[in-house]
């Protein structure tokens, strides 16, 4: 295997010489079939192996050059923005691996291009593309939501009806499970903005630190909420609680600074300019069109902040897999941009070889679909956990 990476360090001359990427020529991005992602552990799965605490809290790890903890998929004391922090599905230690995609790309081995993270075709049952703290591409269900009844259904949000009968919504049990409960919150009209409310009681989700008695009020999640101006509020799945999260607080995973998303918009949209092929289509995002009246549960301003995550959102139950690192507390976000077109990668290899989502170049296209924690598997020629 070619270990190292050909980062094309200028992309003035990455537009003059490009390297060979995956895709071969005459083949056509919508021919490749759907996207087979790994699927996120669910529910108190058992775990093939032991997640040591490391101290660092859900969305961050040691470092293993110094010790520190930095949250993963962010450039944390890596020494450039082409670069962020995954974790070593070793050693379970943070370490600086190559950042192929710009901002809210995803890169796919399948065809070798960054896609869009709410690129419709690649993920299936409103599931959307993320990062696994590892590195790997995965489809998983948008912050704030779960597949449910089984592992197989389409998303759904938590705390509204779902599938549930009318008078229930779905919760998270005392014992960590996906249930259909009772709904604590008024069944009014569940909508504003187009958009389906998660309303969650504060007599059963305190704000946490918070030393003041019930309101009463409901609050939606991924508004302001009872927050302060920087915060949303969000969930903590973990916790089983309401949890206000400072939006400006750069150790969050879903701190965005402006000044390192134009310098990261610098960096990477020469390649997102380059045509792929005349053929490649793209997607609109769909938005939730309701008719809305004016509700009366509390508090619920929507905020200007609409916070997304690279990391896929922590799951139900125990810390399996893609679940040792994780998005928590949930602040849904509210998508309703349309969606980028695939774009070239800011890292390449030389002729003949395949760029894979941990930055190596191989000259096997099978295990260039597989992320950091798969492993190619000849006898079925597809990817399995190395778990």
């Amino acid at each position: 295997m070619f270990v190292a990476v050909i980062f094309i360090a200028a992309f003035s001359l990455a537009l003059a010489s490009s390297p060979t990427y995956p895709s071969s020529p005459g083949t056509y991005y919508n021919s490749y079939p759907t996207y087979d992602a790994a699927s996120v552990p669910q529910n108190g799965k058992p775990s093939n192996a032991s997640f040591p605490d490391d101290g660092c809290g859900d969305y961050a790890v040691r470092f293993k050059d110094d010790g520190y903890c930095y949250p993963v998929l962010k450039k944390g004391p890596c020494k450039s923005l082409l670069y962020w922090v995954t974790v070593d599905p070793y050693t379970y230690e943070g370490k600086c691996t190559p950042r192929l995609c710009g901002r809210e790309r995803v890169f796919v081995g399948r065809d070798g291009l960054c896609h869009d993270i709410y690129d419709t075709y690649e993920c299936q049952g409103g599931r959307r593309l993320y990062y696994s703290a590892y590195g790997d591409p995965v489809c998983d269900c948008p912050i704030g939501q779960y597949p449910f009844p089984s592992d197989k259904d389409d998303c759904v949000p938590l705390f509204t009806q779902g599938p549930c009968p009318n008078d229930k919504v779905v919760t998270v049990s005392s014992s960590g499970k996906l249930e259909c409960g009772s709904n604590t919150c008024p069944s009014l009209d569940r909508y504003y903005q187009d958009f389906l409310l998660q309303l969650v009681p504060a007599k059963e989700s305190r704000i946490i630190g918070s030393d003041d008695d019930d309101d009463g009020f409901c609050y939606a999640l991924g508004t302001r909420g009872p927050c302060s101006p920087s915060e949303l509020f969000g969930y903590n799945i973990f916790q089983g609680e309401g949890q206000c999260l400072d939006m400006e607080d750069p150790t969050t995973p879903y701190f965005s600074s402006p000044e390192e998303n134009a310098r990261l918009d610098e960096l990477y949209n020469h390649t997102s300019e380059e045509p792929v092929k005349k053929s490649v289509t793209f997607f609109r995002s769909q938005q939730l069109s309701r008719n809305r009246r004016q509700a009366s549960f509390g508090i619920v301003q929507q905020s200007s902040i609409f916070p997304t995550s690279m990391l896929n959102p922590c799951q139900l139950g125990n810390r399996n897999g893609n679940n040792f690192k994780c998005t928590n507390p949930l602040v849904p976000s509210r998508p309703t941009r349309d969606v980028h077109r695939p774009s070239r990668p800011g890292f390449g290899c030389r002729p003949n070889d395949f760029l894979q989502a941990n930055g190596q170049c191989g000259s096997d296209r099978g295990p260039a679909s597989c992320g950091p924690s798969y492993q190619f598997d000849r006898a079925t020629n597809s990817c399995r956990p190395r778990f």
